[in-house]
């Protein structure tokens, strides 16, 4: 879908389309549910917080505006109620809780790690490495940049951060990356 049929779509949507707003739910879902899981590992959590989402634009469509960036607004809005929600989960939970990977619990012998270990190509191995040592604030910054396609003005409105200040992020991040990718 192009910029200038999201933009129709929302038009008609605030006219009072519902249907077209069911447009946008679907044209989006795929990359919400993505984004939302690299904030919180909880499906469920995540596609009910989609939900509440497009809920509330129903509720609030008499308060909205005409905008041009309906993507990067459903994404902030998305950012902003999982931030809430995890919130409410930690607030409920009298002790915190550890999360840990089910896979990394039991010890593999030797062999099935060589195995394992040459099945890997050497560049994603290198690749991943690097990805690993960014920054959370980073990794959230390049998956909306090269994973969603995001521009420098919506990856801003989304992380609530000046445009200038997320091509920087942007800048840092890749010439981090190269270095950790050169010195491997």
């Amino acid at each position: 879908m192009t910029d200038s049929e999201e933009i129709k779509y929302w038009n008609d949507f605030i006219d009072g389309n519902l249907d077209a707003l069911s447009v946008l739910f679907l044209h989006y879902t795929k990359g919400l549910v993505s984004y939302g899981m690299k904030i919180y590992r909880d499906e469920e959590l995540v596609k009910d917080a989609i939900q509440e989402v497009f809920i509330r634009l129903i509720q609030k469509r008499h308060k909205l505006k005409r905008i041009e960036m309906i993507k990067g607004l459903v994404f902030r809005l998305l950012r902003n109620r999982m931030i809430d929600e995890i919130k409410r989960i930690n607030r409920s939970r009298k002790i915190d809780f550890l999360s840990f990977d089910t896979h990394s619990c039991f010890e593999l012998d030797a062999e099935q790690h060589l195995i394992e270990y040459e099945e890997y190509n050497k560049r994603n191995w290198l690749l991943t490495s690097a990805i690993e040592k960014l920054s959370t604030h980073q990794k959230e910054a390049m998956f909306l940049k090269y994973s969603n396609g995001f521009s420098y003005e919506q990856i801003s409105k989304v992380m609530g951060i000046s445009i200038s200040s997320t091509r920087t992020l942007i800048y840092r991040t890749i010439k981090q990356l190269k270095t950790l990718l050169i010195g491997n």
